[in-house]
């Protein structure tokens, strides 16, 4: 996966206190008005394994990540971030994905965590 930045206590980007920010590489919405232009490009960044990101993710003093791009959902990232998914139980996750990606997908795929998302609207 690819990754523009990593921000390691980003007191803006989280609902519930500083948080750990993955912005990801790579997005094909190009919406309107993108506070973050500069991650639609996957080439740019830097290349990370499952490994380093999990590893980053459970060091963190934070148990926050917010999972921003580009998209995190973005085809050449998708694989990995449902991998760091799973590690929800022990921590708060966040996701920005311009609201293009359905809900329905998340119910599908992890119904406990979106019961939580919806718990917090």
């Amino acid at each position: 996966m690819r990754i523009i930045s990593i921000v390691e206590n980003d007191p803006i980007n989280s609902m519930t206190g500083f948080t750990l920010t993955l912005y990801f590489a790579g997005c094909d919405h190009y919406c309107k008005g993108c506070f973050s232009q500069n991650t639609w490009d996957f080439e740019k960044g830097q290349e990370y394994t499952l490994e380093e990101i999990k590893a980053l993710i459970l060091s963190s003093r934070w148990k926050n990540v917010t999972f921003l791009g580009g998209d995190p959902f973005y085809y050449q990232n998708r694989d990995e971030v449902l991998e760091l998914i799973k590690l929800a139980p022990k921590l708060h996750l966040y996701f920005d994905t311009a609201s293009k990606i359905k809900m329905q997908f998340f119910y599908f795929l992890f119904p406990k965590i979106c019961y939580n998302i919806e718990r917090i609207k």
